[in-house]
């Protein structure tokens, strides 16, 4: 529920680079991340997670094919808060971590060559609110 006194910020120019998966979850292609992450978390939102999906054919795979023939989820989670973190300290924390597994996730180099440039990074993200955490927030 929104609060009229701090209302929900707006998403709008960040959600309209993204691809809409229609069910409220979105991704982008990776050269966009480092400005989306830094707009969701100016918006005060922590990306607690995400996974790469594979586009083809307006189909959507998040087991995307690899080189070896397999399949695989490419994915990360922000580890949770601990009980003095607050709000504006996680969701850097948030950010940091994201940079980095999305780095160290090296999807570019795993998949089959035909998914290479089909690759989208969903990023799941919320406010404090949303949070599913008790304990967390500003003090």
């Amino acid at each position: 529920m929104v609060d009229p006194a701090h209302p929900a910020p707006d998403l709008s120019s960040v959600l309209a680079s993204a691809f809409g998966a229609g069910d409220g979850a979105y991704a982008w292609k990776k050269e966009a991340l480092p400005e989306v992450i830094d707009q969701l978390a100016a918006a005060g939102m922590a990306v607690v997670g995400g996974e790469v999906w594979g586009l083809r054919d307006f189909e959507i795979f998040g087991a995307v094919p690899t080189r070896q023939g397999s399949t695989r989820i490419f994915s990360w989670s922000a580890p949770p808060p601990t009980a003095d973190t607050d709000w504006p300290t996680y969701i850097r924390q948030c950010v940091r971590f994201a940079h980095q597994a999305i780095r160290d996730l090296r999807a570019e180099d795993e998949v089959a060559p035909r998914f290479r440039d089909q690759l989208v990074y969903h990023l799941q993200f919320m406010p404090e609110a949303d949070y599913p955490h008790p304990g967390i927030g500003s003090h």
